[in-house]
């Protein structure tokens, strides 16, 4: 309010605006199961929900105490999808460039293929959406190699990295 400038003054309401919408955008985020124990809370703005009986309360626990370290929902439960999701993916890339990218040495050891710069500065822009699959949309590259591996390398990379994988 006491600022001299209008843009630092249009900063501030900026900001002041996205702490005070905090709280919603962390409802937004939250998990199916998280509001429902949020809206059980008294006194919140969300208290629909009835309370339930004590026979009823004692019915519920004699279910949760069915779970055990083997049973297949206990898994469904602690493990989120969206993790599996995410570990899926990760994995995809990862595999995805060595595959692409790597080539494996009669040591076990995987090292970059020859890398070759691109003709164009721009590159096209189905060739960026369609990156995993690179044969779909080709990018157009130099015949000289910018970069290559030698067999040199291993011999001068410190022990340490040769101990943990990186050759």
């Amino acid at each position: 309010m006491e600022t001299s400038q209008i843009e630092d003054m249009i900063v501030n309401c900026v900001a002041l605006a996205f702490i005070l919408s905090i709280d919603e955008l962390t409802m937004t985020m939250l998990p199916g199961k998280t509001k429902e124990m949020l809206e059980m809370i008294e006194g919140g703005q969300f208290s629909t929900r009835r309370r339930l009986t004590l026979a009823e309360d004692a019915i519920l626990h004699q279910q949760d105490k069915k779970w055990n370290v083997l049973s297949p929902g206990f898994y469904g439960i602690i493990i989120p999808a969206r993790l599996l999701f995410l570990l899926a993916v990760t994995a995809f890339f990862i595999g995805n460039y060595y595959w692409e990218a790597c080539r494996r040495l009669d040591d076990g050891s995987w090292v970059s293929q020859e890398i070759h710069t691109p003709k164009r500065a721009q590159l096209p822009f189905l060739s960026f959406l369609f990156e995993p699959f690179p044969a779909l949309f080709p990018v157009a590259v130099e015949e000289e190699a910018a970069w290559t591996f030698h067999d040199s390398c291993r011999q001068d990379c410190p022990q340490s990295l040769v101990l943990l994988g990186f050759r």
